[in-house]
Order: C-alpha cells, then structure tokens, then sequence
C-alpha cells in the first residue's frame, strides 16, 4: 500500500502565450477616434476664427 507511485502528483505547467505584435483591435479604435476627435476640433477652431473675422469685417462700427 505505500507504493510511490500512488502518491505522485503532477502539476500541469501552463502554456507558454503567444506574444502578439502590433496593437490591439482596441487601441486602433481609440488611436481611430482620438485622430477624428482632434481633426473636429481643429475644424470648429478655424471656422470659428474665419467666421469671427468675416461677421467683424462686414459690420460698421458705430
């Protein structure tokens, strides 16, 4: 009954993963929506400067 090999105990070793390269689906996306974010934003900056400039140059001062 005390046989050695009735008490052994294997403990599996986890696989190693395989590293991935380049990014994720994830940080494309936001990298995607920061970029169109800032572009919009630059947008509304310069019409908004453009449209100041023409309503401020079209009206006669008082």
């Amino acid at each position: 009954m005390d046989d050695p090999e009735c008490h052994k105990i294997t403990i599996p070793t986890p696989t190693p993963k395989e590293e991935s390269k380049g990014l994720g689906g994830g940080a494309i996306a936001g990298i995607v929506i920061g970029v169109i974010a800032a572009i919009v934003i630059i947008a509304v900056l310069v019409w908004l400067f453009v449209f100041r400039k023409k309503s401020s140059a079209t009206q006669p001062e008082p």
